[in-house]
């Protein structure tokens, strides 16, 4: 279930017009270096070489949910002042994003 919901999220985000090229890129990156073959740590090392590249794969996409999830709520309440507060209290944008309340 968690599985399908970051697909579902991630698949969202690259169809969001709201959020930039550039953002979109960063997962591409991720993918050119899982393929390139000059690595940090070179893939002939056992173990350490997949590692590296699952580790800068895992961080491009995670990057990448991050800011274009906050550059997404941005423009949504950017465009619908109104919808601000809601946004705030967690309700489901249209994108299918779940905004979650900030605790200090």
């Amino acid at each position: 279930m968690e599985k399908r919901n970051l697909v579902q999220r991630f698949i969202a985000l690259v169809k969001n017009k709201d959020v930039p090229v550039i953002y979109k890129l960063i997962p591409l990156v991720g993918v050119v270096y899982l393929v390139w073959p000059f690595d940090a740590i070179s893939d002939l090392l056992p173990v350490l070489g997949q590692l590296d590249d699952a580790a800068l794969l895992t961080g491009a996409v995670a990057l990448f949910l991050n800011i274009a999830e906050k550059k997404a709520k941005d423009e949504t309440a950017q465009v619908i002042p109104g919808k601000a507060a809601e946004l705030r209290n967690g309700v489901e944008t249209e994108i299918g994003l779940r905004v979650e309340e900030e605790t200090d």
